[in-house]
């Protein structure tokens, strides 16, 4: 491969005596597991680890759970917890949006204006007001669409509630020309990657307008339940009533050598990485991939054509980049999947179809695979 991914975008314990040991359901973990997550657990200063490791084309599923997912409650992850997923989300946007496509309600090739509601901003970059931005575009990170951080940062709300501005009315403002920089101006679209979190935005109210529902609603129906996915939403209020488990993220405050939260934060651009569910959840939809597009209940979610075409090269521009998917470099290649950072978030997912396995790596700390090179986490998830 010509590029290595770069680090996602939407990207904090001392070791504390009283953390919680390991715990697994499944064989035990090898030591070298243990003693390798508590070092790097230790040096990234992370409160908790919750992975999953799928083998067998989905037969053989275990679990592993380090540490706190809330420090103060002294409360130990399980398969249940919901942890943010951050930009692992981005995962469920695109499968939403080949949903779409396999119904014949759009095409990869759409320009995205014909597929926005009526009174939305065009989205054409004015360097380039003849050339259109492509659904492949969004989903490749190839539309020419800029993050414009000093406008994104204000639509997050920290008290633990739903943002009052909806998706569709924080993407249409957003997009409004006087309202932010959201082009790279030197970018022709379908020519250049630029990581752009507000294309996944713009792809979630593409698949309300098109899926005539909410995109909570959509997902809910289409992708979540089928698979059983619970907890699962892109919504806190729902999760804090149903009295979910739902780990804290934490910062790490060095002065003071101790742990902040960030409290339980969402934004309105939440297709980019606003997704809580836990490894359970994850691990019925790492096995749908592994599985043709099948859950374990025998729905289809994807049809088998569709996952190919999702898993592999997707853009010209640069040929690991697939629909919402990457390919890592691990193992010479042939896995795909997607990081997620965020504020008091990591996370990875992986899935090897060729040797029917997957690791799922959630945690509620920041940089928590910082330090670490070549995937480093993931080969020993692989060998656990």
């Amino acid at each position: 491969m010509s590029t290595t991914p770069p680090a996602p975008i939407h990207m904090l314990l001392v070791w504390i005596l009283l953390v919680v040991p390991y715990r697994a359901l499944g064989r035990s973990s090898s030591e070298s597991l243990n003693r390798y997550v508590a070092k790097a657990m230790e040096r990234n200063h992370i409160p908790s680890v919750a992975a999953l490791r799928v083998t067998d084309r989905g037969a053989t599923t275990e679990t592993a759970f380090w540490g706190y997912a809330n420090i103060e409650n002294k409360e130990a992850p399980t398969a249940d917890t919901a942890y943010l997923l951050a930009s692992v989300s981005k995962l469920f946007v695109a499968t939403a949006i080949m949903q779409l496509e396999e119904r014949g309600l759009l095409s990869l090739g759409d320009d995205v204006n014909t597929l926005l509601p009526d009174g939305f901003p065009s989205i054409r970059n004015p360097s380039y007001p003849n050339v259109p931005i492509t659904v492949r575009q969004l989903l490749t990170h190839t539309g020419s669409i800029r993050d414009d951080w000093s406008v994104i940062d204000e639509s997050y709300v920290y008290d633990a509630v739903d943002p009052e501005i909806s998706l569709q009315a924080f993407t249409k403002t957003y997009f409004t020309p006087s309202m932010s920089k959201s082009y790279r101006s030197k970018h022709k679209p379908g020519t250049d990657y630029a990581y752009a979190n507000m294309g996944y935005s713009l792809l979630g109210v593409i698949v309300e307008e098109i899926g005539k529902s909410s995109f909570e609603q959509f997902t809910q129906t289409n992708i979540f339940k089928p698979l059983g996915m619970d907890p699962a939403s892109w919504l806190i209020e729902g999760l804090l009533d149903s009295g979910a488990s739902i780990a804290m993220p934490y910062r790490w405050q060095k002065r003071d050598r101790k742990f902040v939260e960030y409290g339980h934060y969402t934004f309105s651009g939440a297709p980019d990485g606003g997704l809580r569910t836990s490894v359970d959840g994850l691990g019925a939809f790492v096995k749908m991939v592994l599985n043709d597009g099948v859950s374990t209940s025998g729905r289809r979610i994807l049809k088998a054509l569709t996952l190919k075409k999702m898993l592999r090269q997707a853009t010209p521009v640069e040929d690991w980049q697939g629909l919402g998917w990457y390919e890592s470099e691990v193992d010479g290649g042939g896995v795909w999947g997607h990081g997620g950072a965020e504020q008091g978030v990591s996370t990875m997912l992986m899935v090897d179809r060729r040797r029917g396995r997957a690791v799922v790596v959630l945690t509620n700390g920041d940089d928590a695979f910082e330090g670490d090179d070549d995937y480093e986490m993931l080969d020993m998830f692989w060998d656990w």
